[in-house]
């Protein structure tokens, strides 16, 4: 009972390490930055494992005229040194103005799928991305022409 106790917790503890291990191979846990193209703005992303994080951002897209809040969940797989592709999918809440307002409705609420490639130069705390984030309205402001490059500050 105790030989299986003591291969149990030695197990656990090999474990943990591997996953302290696993959690460093991003390079970075939390980011902070901006998006250049569409939508405008800034985001924040923090990796809560590996290979999983939350992408916040606060934008505009200037030619739909439509101020967006978005919450994306990521999935990355590392392709090649500091090179990854991420895709998921999360929620976007926002307002419309005059030029989008089609139907009267200024509220604006969809999915959001996202896919992306990033790559964090390896000797500064700079990361580069290029993103693509179609935004699919349940009201009528859709937006499938949802692209950007990203450049954000590690730490």
């Amino acid at each position: 009972m105790k030989n299986k106790f003591l291969v149990f917790a030695s197990a656990l503890l090999l474990l943990s390490f591997s996953a302290v291990k696993s959690a460093k191979a991003q390079d970075y846990y939390s980011a902070v930055g901006v998006s250049l193209g569409y939508p405008l703005g800034f985001e924040f992303k923090q990796f809560f494992s590996s290979k999983a994080a939350i992408s916040a951002s606060l934008g505009y897209t200037p030619r739909a005229d439509i101020m967006l809040i978005n919450a994306t969940y990521q999935y990355h797989i590392p392709l090649y040194d500091n090179l990854s592709f991420y895709a998921g999918a999360g929620l976007s809440v926002g307002t419309a103005f005059s030029k989008a307002t089609l139907s009267g409705n200024k509220f604006v609420i969809g999915l959001t799928p996202n896919i992306g490639v990033e790559y964090k130069l390896p000797t500064s705390p700079l990361v580069f991305a290029l993103d693509y984030k179609p935004m699919i309205s349940f009201t009528s402001h859709s937006q499938f022409n949802q692209s950007a490059i990203k450049v954000l500050y590690t730490f």
